[in-house]
C-alpha cells in the first residue's frame, strides 16, 4: 500500500514496516500505529476549501408504553 506506514515502537525506537512486513511480524497488526501520508498540496486543498455544514436539529417524538402487570393468584 502507497503511503501508508506501519509503525511498531521496539526498544524505544519506531520502526517503520510495510504491510507484509508488518504482517510477519503481528498477523492482526496488534500494537501497530498506522500513519497515512498525505502531499501539502492535497492538505492545503482541503483546509482552503472547507466549510462548515449545517446543524440539523432532529426532534424525537415522545413514545407511550403500556405496561401490563398480571397478577398470579
Amino acid at each position: 500500500m502507497f503511503n501508508i506506514l506501519f509503525v511498531l515502537e521496539q526498544d524505544k525506537k519506531h520502526i517503520v514496516h510495510c504491510l507484509n512486513c508488518a504482517r510477519k511480524v503481528n498477523p492482526a497488526l496488534d500494537r501497530f500505529v498506522i500513519l497515512n501520508q498525505y502531499k501539502l498540496d492535497e492538505l492545503i486543498e482541503v483546509y482552503d476549501t472547507f466549510q462548515l455544514g449545517s446543524i440539523v436539529s432532529i426532534s424525537f417524538k415522545p413514545v407511550r408504553f403500556k405496561l401490563l402487570v398480571y397478577r398470579i393468584v
